[in-house]
């Protein structure tokens, strides 16, 4: 995973006349491709060839969850402050692809005859794991590491668990969005159509509220009483939480009765946030309805761990909102987490001192007993109370295209699931499901931060760090949602939307546009 590799060509699957088809969505090297019809990719049926890539994904066990990652989409972008084309992970890549180049062939508006393309991968390397030649790549690929483990610098419950590009796809996308094209030489041979300028209908353009860390807030020009909170990841904090409470006091003051709360393309982020994001909107439920329960795998040398690191918070960025600190015992610090039993935090060692076993997924293994993150512990804020929407489910809706996963699954999960907020699932296979969201891990570790955490109580970790340059991961607890036995990290395609949008080459291109479309659906 030294270097990153995209196609020029980025592609989606809008309906157009009623009918899903494959087609270009962007092409970086300007040459008029956009929106021409994909036929055959590398010889074979090209949608096949997408699904054949999407099946690879491990981000959902919904399939069209992974189309939806597979193909390109706009995601917000917070360094250009606006959305920004995502190529998906067909047309951009960690792996090393089959074969250097693609060959296409289109079916173009303007060309009787199809249309042949043969594109290279542009490659760009990526820090730190850049090499120029044999001994830089021995150097900075295969040899392990030589800086010190600390800061365990990640996030609680983003499992990277397949190509790193989803992971990064806000990040990828701005960095996309500013490179300086690169046109390949074979592809300029290629004869093109003559671009046909698309006629697509203009939306009054959305006036942007405000943005933060991982918000962004918007109110609807034709239909001013519909306000938008994109979500785009879910690392929130104090400082976060109160840009969102006062952007929501914006909206109300500007007339706006209804929200929208767009997750499509939405990254993971922190775990624990959901109760302090939907006390934002369900301020009434009680601080224990606001927290999903999970069970932390245990094993001796955890047990001797968590004895060591008990109470260890730091004192800086665990006082931050309802995040779990980088730095001390992280999971393994009882204190940080909810003794449902006698309803406080841990005041001692017993959450994984006292154990149980679960078999799930046909596994029998050793797990503490239920637990929850710390309930949202925010201000009183009173004004919350006049908003249309709070404690309202019906003045909310959620926007999805399924690939909103750990705190965003947990956000998701809260408001959806338990609180009874509808939502609108867009993309995919037309006709077809689509889950809310694509996972919803509890805990995710990398072998760093694992070991990290041992070093931290001067213990030697049971498990060796990596012989070369690569991340390893697991989940360390896990969710279930009430009445299954199975972890939410396995089950997001038991919950689908409750109503379902197809793309189009308007929608799939403006905001604006979908949001007009769930605005109008839920509230003529």
């Amino acid at each position: 995973m030294a270097y990153h590799y995209e196609q020029p060509l980025s592609l989606y699957a809008p309906v157009v006349n009623g009918k899903q088809v494959l087609q270009v969505f962007q092409d970086r090297n300007k040459r008029g491709y956009e929106d021409c019809t994909v036929i055959k990719i590398d010889g074979k049926n090209a949608m096949a060839q997408v699904m054949k890539r999407a099946n690879l994904l491990f981000n959902s066990k919904d399939p069209n969850v992974r189309l939806n990652e597979a193909l390109a989409s706009l995601v917000y972008g917070p360094e250009t402050g606006t959305f920004v084309v995502y190529p998906g992970q067909f047309a951009g890549r960690e792996l090393l692809p089959d074969n250097p180049s693609m060959r296409y062939e289109l079916k173009c508006a303007n060309s009787k005859k199809p249309v042949f393309v043969e594109d290279k991968w542009i490659i760009s390397p990526q820090s730190p794991w850049e090499f120029t030649d044999t001994a830089s790549y021995v150097k900075n690929v295969c040899l392990p590491q030589q800086t010190p483990p600390l800061p365990y610098a990640t996030s609680a419950g983003s499992l990277p668990k397949r190509d790193l590009t989803s992971f990064k796809r806000h990040e990828i996308a701005s960095d996309l969005n500013k490179q300086t094209i690169i046109v390949d030489r074979l592809a300029q041979a290629a004869a093109p159509p003559v671009p046909s300028p698309l006629t697509l209908p203009v939306y009054p353009e959305a006036i942007k509220i405000g943005a933060g860390n991982c918000t962004v807030f918007h109110q609807l020009k034709d239909r001013p009483t519909v306000g938008i909170l994109t979500l785009f990841v879910t690392t929130l904090d104090f400082s976060e939480i109160d840009f969102m409470y006062q952007s929501l006091e914006t909206l109300y003051q500007r007339g706006v009765t209804d929200i929208i709360i767009d997750v499509v393309g939405g990254n993971g982020g922190y775990a624990n946030v959901a109760p302090d994001f939907v006390h934002l909107f369900f301020p009434s439920k009680d601080p224990l309805d606001k927290v999903i329960r999970l069970n932390f795998r245990s094993t001796p040398a955890v047990q001797e761990l968590s004895a060591k690191v008990y109470n260890s918070t730091d004192g800086g960025w665990s006082q931050i909102g309802n995040m779990i600190s980088i730095h001390g015992g992280i999971f393994y610090d009882s204190s940080r987490f909810f003794d449902l039993a006698n309803n406080h935090t841990y005041t001692n060692n017993s959450l994984y001192a006292d154990t149980v076993t679960h078999t799930r997924n046909g596994r029998k293994a050793v797990y503490t007993k239920t637990t929850a993150y710390k309930p949202a512990t925010q201000p009183n804020r009173p004004n919350l109370a006049k908003y249309p929407w709070t404690n309202n489910p019906s003045r909310i809706r959620i926007l999805t295209d399924g690939r909103c996963l750990s705190g965003c699954g947990h956000v998701i999960f809260l408001i959806a699931n338990q609180y009874g907020v509808k939502s609108y699932g867009v993309g995919g296979t037309k006709g077809e499901p689509l889950s809310k969201y694509q996972y919803v891990a509890g805990a995710g570790s990398q072998l760093k931060m694992f070991n990290g955490i041992f070093a931290f109580a001067n213990m030697t970790s049971p498990i060796k760090d990596l012989p070369y340059q690569s991340v390893l991961s697991a989940t360390v607890g896990e969710i279930v949602a009430p009445g299954s036995k199975v972890p939410l990290e396995f089950d997001s395609d038991k919950y689908p939307t409750d109503f379902r949008l197809d793309f189009d080459p308007v929608n799939a291109r403006s905001r604006e546009a979908l949001w007009t479309q769930v605005a109008e659906d839920a509230w003529n």
